[in-house]
């Protein structure tokens, strides 16, 4: 029989929650792929079904802030954010009217929660350091118009190990084979952010989860970058989502 080469996965998982969360550790062959501890699967798709929550809520959001779902001017950026454990979500919203005047919007939302708390919206205009042409130009910049989602790069937030070479025996016989390693960081919790932007007539849209939090991660990776680089713009011009 020829040698074969097979996979052993290490998967680091991460919590960034306020409320406490083990972090779990473990090894995988890659014969056995769906044989994860079960605990884990579990965080994994409860952080998935929150991912998808924030993003099919965009809708509600709207329909609670009187936004329309679509950009509704000729330049705008959207940022909403949101996830975690708590019913608030936020939205950043910039345009540039047909008349060549930009504006700036900060909307927050408190979802309703039956029985607890009720339905509560707030919206504020913002004021930049510097002039929201300039801000807008630094957003592109950091590729806002282009940037691809996290999920995207999920094979970039991978660490390579080495490659080992095996040598045993079988009922005798020498056999040799080869494995390798490799660490995942997954985040499980925290803030999700859904951005959307419109400029000549081109929409586009992407999604990060944690990007603050995986840049410490991989602080090599150019789109976890520039992602930092649009929430500090934002961050520093507008003091919004600032701890």
């Amino acid at each position: 029989m020829k040698p074969f080469v097979y996979l052993l996965i290490s998967f680091v998982l991460v919590s960034c929650s306020s409320i406490s969360t083990p972090c779990y550790m473990g090894v995988l062959p890659f014969a056995e792929r769906a044989r994860l501890n079960d605990s884990i699967n579990l965080k994994l798709e409860e952080a998935n079904r929150k991912k998808v929550l924030v993003t099919a809520d965009i809708s509600k959001i709207n329909k609670d802030l009187k936004l329309s779902d679509s950009l509704t001017y000729p330049t705008e950026i959207r940022i909403y954010t949101g996830g975690g454990i708590t019913n608030y979500s936020s939205l950043f919203r910039m345009y540039k009217t047909e008349k060549g005047k930009w504006n700036a919007d900060f909307y927050e939302h408190y979802d309703e929660v039956i029985g607890r708390a009720e339905l509560k919206t707030n919206r504020k205009k913002l004021t930049a350091k510097n002039e929201l042409e300039f801000v807008f130009k630094n957003l592109v910049r950091s590729y806002i118009l282009e940037l691809p989602s996290l999920d995207k790069i999920q094979w970039k937030l991978k660490k390579r190990g080495e490659i080992n070479r095996l040598k045993y025996k079988r009922k005798g016989k020498t056999k040799v084979e080869y494995e390798t390693m490799f660490s995942e960081v997954a985040i499980l919790d925290g803030e999700t952010y859904t951005i959307q932007s419109k400029t000549n007539k081109k929409s586009h849209t992407f999604t990060y989860s944690n990007p603050e939090s995986y840049l410490k991660h991989f602080p090599e990776i150019d789109e976890l970058i520039y992602m930092n680089e649009i929430l500090n713009t934002l961050k520093n011009e507008f003091d919004i989502w600032k701890d």
